[in-house]
């Protein structure tokens, strides 16, 4: 229930609104079947896009690789509007393979509007299928532990935004039922409901949609419902009409104005206030607000985003000099509204800004907008007026972007990135899209191209990573005719490496085309990794025969911790081979160890426990009790914490 104060507010403010409205017209409402017939069988539709009948997977796949949101929305509306029942659950069921959130949700919303055309009580039970269950309070909590849970879990998500569509039909076919059917249903649900029938049922009287609140027994959020209906009408005394706001609702400011309806209305006061008075009244508005940063905050950011219809730039100077708040959004969130329909004019507005903390909060509400990135070309292209300083962050991202559209444009403008550390990520997204589409061309651009010699060396390896499945020969010899790195290990190991993941053989054979004895060393260790992971342990040791002596022990050595969890058997079916007495000593303690543990992947019988313990050293049979508590207990420390 609403408290006495905010009540005789809502009462003053509904008074001020409603004072010069007349009676509400009731809308007519649209022709269902008019919808059905612009989505129908009589569209026109090329035939060579047909969609093939009751194959919910296929048709799904065409629909989205239609050319724009209008061609996919045309079609998918055909499509379910002639499903039936069956066809329609398969769709909603294949929805939640899609990859693409913004498809997904797109395709459960327009099935779920379907079936709640069909069935509504159906409806709202499927929704669980592609949302989860709201979550349900313990009834033995206490108060306090209640309030904590509901600020943390009772906050609307995907069922609510579902839901909200089942009644925006159910409410334009059998209000009655559908009230009665949200009466059954829980806080953050009705919420959803009344959302759903305000949206399609504006035809109805304040009082009715009061008496649908009284109902349900949320009279608190069904003024935010009636604050949702006013705020759609005209607003006769602006200035009194935020008075009034301002102080029902000034104990809890920050909260109110979080409501749906709460925001609808302060949106449309202003609106008002800004048509009145110019968009100057914003510096009153901000001298009239609480110290509370959360509240003024959140008001001055809807007033600012309203602003933006009267004068864009002006409304975002005025933002920014206006005191900020601790992160920034009282001019970035605005900037974001307003890239969503012109981001170069935001951009203009935030690259002109002397102010360094200014203009990179400016830029990240910019950036925050993918509107902002549907024409990367163009967008570099607009900021090349701008010192490159200012532009940096913004050259860098546009130019990933275009990167994955074109690389081969994209590299062309490698150049004016300036700091090294982002030139080679975004050269490396280059060279990984190029190569994707033609390697041959991609591998050129980086053995040519004086723009990135002193990145060719690391984007070799991601050419030659592509290269190697298409043509492992040429990668080869392009890795061999390289200098060697710093590192002292030639491109050819990568390469002998990757060819290991589809062909072991080919590539144990390749090992001597190593160029040195590191080079050959890192070859061997990567090529005994994926020997490991297929238990093949004797091939270990011919990869070790092509070592030399100090490279064989250093060779062992490394491999001994990955060689015991990966193939534990393996290494002692063969501690017999390794080439020293240290060497067998350390493998039969690593052994000991990995049985002590009791993962049960390995396990020694008494007579194997007795073997491997006369590989050990005096030292490590006087310590061997300890050393195996210790490594028990380090063990079970990083099962508990994760960390060693």
């Amino acid at each position: 229930m609403l408290s006495g104060v905010a009540a005789v507010g809502l009462v003053a403010l509904l008074i001020v609104l409603v004072s010069s409205l007349g009676s509400p017209q009731v809308a007519q409402h649209s022709d269902q079947s008019a919808t059905r017939d612009a989505f129908g069988a009589d569209s026109e539709i090329d035939p060579s896009q047909l969609i093939i009948a009751n194959n919910v997977a296929e048709n799904l796949a065409h629909i989205a690789g239609l050319g724009t949101y209008f061609e996919q929305e045309l079609e998918l509306r055909r499509v379910t509007g002639e499903a039936d029942w069956k066809t329609l659950l398969e769709y909603l069921s294949q929805s939640t393979e899609l990859e693409s959130k913004r498809f997904r949700h797109f395709v459960q919303e327009v099935v779920v509007q379907c079936l709640a055309n069909v069935n509504p009580t159906e409806a709202m039970e499927r929704i669980y299928d592609v949302a989860p269950r709201p979550p349900v309070p313990d009834p033995n909590w206490d108060a306090r532990t209640l309030a904590s849970w509901r600020q943390i879990y009772l906050v609307p998500g995907r069922a609510e935004e579902l839901i909200r569509i089942v009644y925006q039909e159910w409410a334009m076919g059998d209000l009655k039922q559908a009230v009665e059917h949200a009466k059954t249903l829980g806080e953050l649900q009705i919420q959803a409901a009344l959302n759903g029938i305000v949206d399609s049922r504006d035809d109805l009287a304040r009082d009715e949609l009061l008496e649908i609140a009284r109902q349900l027994n949320i009279e608190n959020s069904g003024s935010d419902f009636i604050a949702a209906v006013v705020a759609k009408e005209t607003i006769a005394d602006p200035d009194a009409a935020w008075q009034t706001f301002l102080e029902s609702n000034r104990e809890s400011l920050a909260v109110r104005v979080r409501g749906e309806g709460q925001t609808r209305l302060l949106e449309s006061i202003a609106r008002e206030l800004l048509d009145k008075h110019g968009i100057d009244v914003i510096y009153t508005i901000d001298q009239q607000l609480p110290e509370d940063d959360r509240a003024r905050s959140g008001i001055l950011i809807r007033f600012i985003i309203q602003a933006l219809s009267f004068d864009p730039e002006g409304a975002i100077q005025i933002a920014t000099s206006l005191k900020p708040d601790q992160f920034g959004t009282i001019y970035g969130t605005p900037m974001l509204h307003w890239a969503r329909s012109d981001p170069f004019a935001a951009l203009d507005v935030a690259l002109v800004q002397q102010d360094d903390a200014i203009r990179d909060d400016l830029l990240r509400g910019v950036h925050l907008s993918s509107r902002t990135w549907e024409d990367p070309q163009s967008l570099i292209e607009h900021i090349a007026a701008y010192p490159k300083e200012r532009t940096a962050s913004t050259f860098n991202r546009a130019l990933s972007t275009l990167a994955r559209q074109s690389p081969e444009i994209a590299a062309t403008h490698i150049s004016d990135v300036l700091e090294h550390r982002e030139k080679l990520r975004i050269a490396s997204e280059i060279v990984r899209e190029w190569a994707s589409r033609d390697v041959v061309s991609a591998l050129a651009w980086v053995s040519e191209s004086q723009d990135i010699q002193e990145l060719k060396n690391p984007l070799l390896n991601v050419v030659l990573t592509e290269l190697v499945y298409t043509d492992p020969q040429l990668a080869l010899q392009t890795a061999l005719e390289q200098p060697i790195g710093e590192n002292n290990v030639g491109l050819e190991s990568q390469v002998i490496q990757a060819i290991a993941n589809f062909d072991l053989e080919s590539a144990v054979a390749l090992l001597t085309r190593s160029r040195n004895e590191q080079t050959k060393f890192d070859t061997a260790l990567g090529l005994s990794a994926v020997m490991l992971e297929s238990a093949d342990s004797d091939g270990i040791f011919e990869v070790s025969d092509q070592l030399s002596a100090p490279r064989r022990a250093a060779f062992f050595e490394s491999l001994l911790s990955t060689w015991t969890y990966h193939d534990p058997y393996g290494l002692y079916e063969n501690i017999n081979r390794l080439d020293s007495n240290e060497l067998r000593s350390h493998a039969a303690l690593s052994l000991l160890r990995e049985s002590n543990l009791g993962r049960g992947i390995f396990s020694l019988s008494d007579e194997q426990h007795d073997e491997v313990t006369s590989y050990l050293t005096e030292s490590q049979l006087t310590s061997l009790d300890e050393i195996l508590d210790e490594s028990a207990r380090r063990y079970q420390n990083v099962r508990r914490t994760g960390f060693r």
